[in-house]
């Protein structure tokens, strides 16, 4: 019975990814990648979603960076706050980059020099190349 059962779940799946429901199987990152790169934004923002809902925070500074620059979103300076926040509490570099460079232009977040230079300070430390010239 379970043999049975087993085969109806692959079939099921297979037929689910083979007509158009692929972006909710997404299995792994290199799938959103791929979505997100050839600009398939809708399936891209689904799998990146499931994983930053997961504490993946790759996934949550894309998020982050998709909705900072509309892509296949409404532009979101919030949002885009938000996600970059949860990345960089992680420790993700870019997204210490990109939450600094926020708060010194007063995106989504008040304008806070010395914010931005705390998220600057974080991806600097970690070898973040546009961080250590902010800094300069």
């Amino acid at each position: 019975m379970t043999s049975a059962r087993s085969f109806c779940m692959k079939t099921l799946l297979i037929l689910l990814a083979a007509f158009g429901a692929y972006p909710s199987m997404a299995q792994s990152w290199n799938d959103v990648m791929e979505w997100y790169n050839s600009g398939d934004y809708p399936a891209a923002l689904e799998g990146f979603k499931k994983l930053a809902n997961q504490d993946n925070p790759a996934a949550q500074f894309h998020l982050g960076y998709m909705y900072r620059f509309g892509q296949g979103v409404p532009q979101d300076y919030a949002e885009a706050e938000r996600w970059y926040r949860l990345a960089a509490e992680q420790g993700d570099p870019d997204a210490q980059f990109f939450l600094g460079y926020m708060y010194s232009q007063g995106q989504g977040v008040p304008r806070d020099y010395a914010e931005a230079e705390r998220w600057y300070r974080l991806a600097a430390g970690q070898g973040n190349s546009a961080a250590q010239n902010n800094l300069g």
